[in-house]
């Protein structure tokens, strides 16, 4: 549940960060080709304010981005840990068992074979999310009327 909460929040803060690097990109792509018309008018100021303030909501954006991911990663990294320690204490103070050496030795390789899928979880989970949303944006892009224009008179051109 909490992974699933937090895979769609990174989805979305993904999703926020490319929404404002292309603002950004966008404008400077703006500045960039009407840079004579910039100087010539003394605009540089009005247009390095813009440029700044879409830097800083690109900047806002992956730092929010930024700080889930860290805490994903940290949640799985201590995960396993804190299974182990539950089933240690639950086997010896609830269940009063003693812990033996076999079944100790034994739970912890189990627990260290569950370690490395835990452990790449979070990067399996960041890398679905950067590809749904890179789908979404290709199919975004190619279903514009530019595209399908292009495609429908490559077609008929046959």
């Amino acid at each position: 549940v909490m992974a699933t909460y937090i895979g769609h929040r990174l989805q979305t803060l993904q999703g926020d960060v490319l929404k404002f690097k292309d603002a950004r990109m966008g404008l400077l792509n703006e500045v960039l080709n009407s840079v004579k018309i910039i100087k010539y008018y003394a605009w540089e100021w009005k247009f390095m304010e813009k440029v700044s303030e879409a830097r800083e909501n690109e900047l806002d954006s992956l730092k929010s981005y930024s700080i889930v991911n860290a805490v994903l990663q940290m949640i799985w990294t201590v995960v396993p840990v804190l299974v182990a320690m539950a089933v240690f204490i639950t086997h010896t103070a609830i269940l009063q068992q003693p812990l033996t050496p076999a079944v100790g030795f034994s739970a912890l390789t189990i627990f260290n074979l569950l370690r490395f899928p835990l452990l790449v979880f979070p990067d399996i989970l960041t890398s679905f999310v950067r590809s749904r949303i890179s789908m979404k944006r290709i199919v975004a892009y190619l279903e514009t009327d530019d595209v399908r224009g292009l495609h429908n008179s490559t077609s008929n051109d046959d």
